[in-house]
């Protein structure tokens, strides 16, 4: 892929206690073991043991390709973000992320953490121009995306079926760098 041109993009900062890596397989462990907390069930709908097996697969598809970052705090996996590339060249310049932290670290900083490294993998790596994400409503990492600096565009008022007469809308953010 195409680099960007060179531009001064401050290095993102880690955590005292934190360390970013390139994620690996067996990571896929953690992450659906978090799919499974409530927080994050609510916030990452999925129904069933079939739907978080085949979400952790995903998760691990994006590691083998080096797509995928994964933070430590004090030397536990902490969270797990990745990128999800796109093969067709006229929209390469841009792509999807999906980020969960562990329910012990959160509030913590790990997540702005995480996503300040996946830009910039984003950004190096893979010559990415933005990134946007899938939020649902009521989401508590809401105010994380909006104080980097993401931005709605667009809402779909009925994605996730609740119950009979009751949805959840899902919400569309971008942040271009």
């Amino acid at each position: 892929m195409r680099k960007l041109r060179a531009s001064y993009v401050k290095p993102p900062k880690l955590l005292p206690g934190m360390q970013i890596r390139v994620s690996e397989e067996a990571d896929g462990e953690f992450w659906g073991r978090w799919l499974e907390e409530p927080d994050v069930a609510r916030a990452y709908p999925s129904e069933g043991p079939q739907e978080r097996e085949e979400s952790t697969r995903r998760m691990q598809l994006f590691a083998k390709h080096q797509m995928s970052l994964t933070a430590l705090f004090e030397g536990e996996v902490a969270g797990i973000a990745y990128l999800n590339l796109h093969p067709y060249r006229k929209i390469a310049h841009q792509a999807l992320f999906t980020i969960i932290v562990g329910g012990k670290f959160r509030g913590k900083g790990i997540g702005t953490c995480l996503l300040e490294h996946l830009e910039k993998m984003g950004r190096d790596n893979f010559g990415l121009e933005g990134i946007h994400l899938e939020v649902y409503e009521n989401n508590p990492a809401l105010r994380l995306y909006r104080r980097m600096g993401y931005r709605e565009f667009g809402m779909q008022s009925h994605w996730i079926k609740e119950a009979p007469g009751e949805y959840r809308a899902k919400i569309y953010m971008e942040k271009w760098f």
